[in-house]
């Protein structure tokens, strides 16, 4: 759960709350009545609560990926347009340059190659044979 003041690398501003027990121990209503309480307490603070269900998403690696997938949609959805495309914007960049920038920074460069060294031959083939 993150509350609505908290900024993008601020530190002590969220709070992740995990939840352990046997089938119909009552986890989801723990969690549905506190959000209730959230929602409807304090009106100087806004939270944001971030649905996951582990037991769903299980076998995907790496197994991290899920979770930081549902925060970052979920907290993208309630905020305005320009902040979702700002947020949205560091998410790909995160994504493609920090993530698994080398393996794609490196398929564009193959490509680019593979489509602009037919083209650079020919006119080479024309200047060379005038």
């Amino acid at each position: 759960m993150l509350t609505g003041d908290s900024k993008v690398g601020s530190c002590g501003k969220s709070f992740l709350m995990n939840r352990y027990g046997s089938w119909g121990s009552g986890k989801t209503t723990f969690v549905v009545m506190l959000n209730k309480v959230l929602q409807d307490g304090d009106a100087g603070k806004k939270w944001l609560s971030v649905e996951f269900n582990a037991g769903k998403q299980q076998g995907i690696e790496p197994v991290w990926w899920p979770l930081f997938d549902s925060i970052i949609k979920q907290s993208i959805a309630p905020r305005c347009w320009f902040s979702r495309l700002l947020l949205r914007a560091r998410y790909w960049y995160w994504r493609i340059i920090i993530a698994s920038g080398f393996e794609i920074i490196a398929g564009l460069l193959v490509v680019n190659l593979a489509l602009w060294l037919p083209i650079f031959l020919r006119k080479t083939q024309r200047i060379l044979l005038g």
